[in-house]
């Protein structure tokens, strides 16, 4: 019995969803607030938002090779067509589904959407639709999904503390149990919408100016993964398309070579023709359809070019308008405080010359007072000099008499 088959887009469409997967990433605008009353305990106060951005930037790349990696084990070493185009789809979905989770904008809302991708992937493998899918090679893929789950529930610890991992882990649990995949692994619903809650809302100036540094850092994370993941998402989704009719085409050969054996050697070589013909077709069907995957590559560049300038031209604009607004504050401050220091310098002005005034009328109350204390002390002097010229004369005198009084 035929495994039912994924439904393949055309490369347009397939590079189209890429393109409106990073606008979307691009024009998300602010995260949503936080609602009042929604205090989610288990986050660490000092969590560094940009931090865990560049963690969950650098686990998209793990993520990605990590699946391709398995993917492709499981294709080499598949026996089936069935098992390498399964292996091929599952690794083509759960890259372009990883970058959807882990490029959020919000960091805290990419850890838990990947978290709860790989536990939905998980299920998915184990006990849902995906079970069976890759036969003997099943535990190949349940193996890597686990290992991714360990390295993020490692990222979780740098934001949650430790002893409420299981609070954060529960949110994980519930998005399993009420969104199981029970489709193709690209069905798969994210719990954000039910946990809006988780999205960081800046509240002062200097946050939103982190904030939006954060955002560019973000958008130019996207872009280099894009650029990059871009020409892998390109050629898987090429060779699904060549899967199909290359595996129709293989059992249609398989069904006509007894009829071909069993026809007389006239036909040997109306044979080949037609092999040639058919392998020359595919060939030229297959180079058509990579001429056109290029052309779409180089188109989107370009479209990602224009948003990048656009983008940096607005940064530029508000940055003029945060600077021009900071330049007029400056200035009515400086107006400010010079009218101030004029009104403080006019009052210590008046101040000095009330004091001068007071202290030229105390001296002149004073000057009369000291004048006749100082005529009054040179009189006391000249007194005290008169004085004592009389005591030395008589000094004097009286030295002579003694003197004289015994030679008489």
């Amino acid at each position: 019995m035929r495994r039912a088959t994924r439904p393949t887009a055309g490369p347009l469409a397939v590079l189209a969803a890429l393109v409106l997967g990073l606008g979307a990433a691009s024009c998300t605008g602010l995260p949503e607030s936080r609602s009042p009353g929604q205090d989610l305990d288990w986050v660490r106060d000092d969590t560094n938002p940009t931090a865990l951005g560049v963690r969950m930037s650098e686990f998209a790349n793990r993520y990605a090779s990590r699946i391709a990696r398995t993917a492709d084990r499981i294709a080499t070493e598949a026996e089936s067509a069935d098992v390498r185009r399964a292996a091929l789809t599952w690794k083509a979905d759960a890259v372009s589904l990883g970058n959807t989770t882990t490029l959020r904008t919000d960091a805290l809302a990419a850890l838990i959407d990947t978290w709860a991708l790989l536990a939905q992937m998980r299920q998915y493998l184990e006990s849902g639709p995906g079970a069976g899918l890759f036969g003997d090679a099943q535990p190949l893929a349940v193996e890597a999904v686990a290992a991714l789950e360990e390295e993020i529930r490692a990222i979780a610890l740098t934001a949650v503390e430790a002893e409420k991992l299981d609070d954060a882990e529960g949110l994980v649990r519930d998005a399993v149990e009420r969104y199981p995949v029970e489709g193709p692994l690209y069905t798969r619903v994210s719990p954000i919408f039910d946990h809006a809650d988780l999205a960081y809302s800046p509240r002062k100036i200097g946050d939103v100016a982190t904030n939006l540094n954060d955002r560019v850092s973000s958008f130019s994370r996207q872009v280099t993964l894009y650029a990059a993941d871009l020409p892998r998402q390109a050629r898987w989704q090429a060779e699904l398309l060549v899967e199909e009719p290359l595996r129709v085409l293989a059992e249609a050969l398989e069904q006509l070579v007894p009829v071909i054996v069993g026809l007389p050697d006239v036909l040997h070589e109306q044979r080949e023709l037609i092999v040639a013909a058919l392998t020359t077709l595919v060939q030229e069907q297959q180079d058509s359809v990579l001429q056109s995957i290029d052309e779409q590559r180089q188109d989107t560049i370009e479209v990602l070019r224009a948003e990048r300038v656009a983008l940096t031209s607005f940064i530029e604009h508000e940055r003029e308008l945060l600077l021009a607004e900071v330049e007029r504050q400056r200035l009515e401050t400086l107006e400010f405080a010079r009218a101030e220091r004029e009104i403080v310098l006019a009052a210590v002005s008046d101040e000095r010359d009330d004091t001068v005034t007071d202290v030229r009328g105390l001296l002149a109350e004073l000057v009369p007072e000291a004048r006749d204390l100082v005529d009054h002390a040179f009189l006391r002097l000249a007194q005290g000099l008169v004085a004592l010229a009389l005591l030395g004369l008589l000094a004097l005198a009286f030295l002579r008499a003694r003197r004289r009084a015994p030679s008489g």
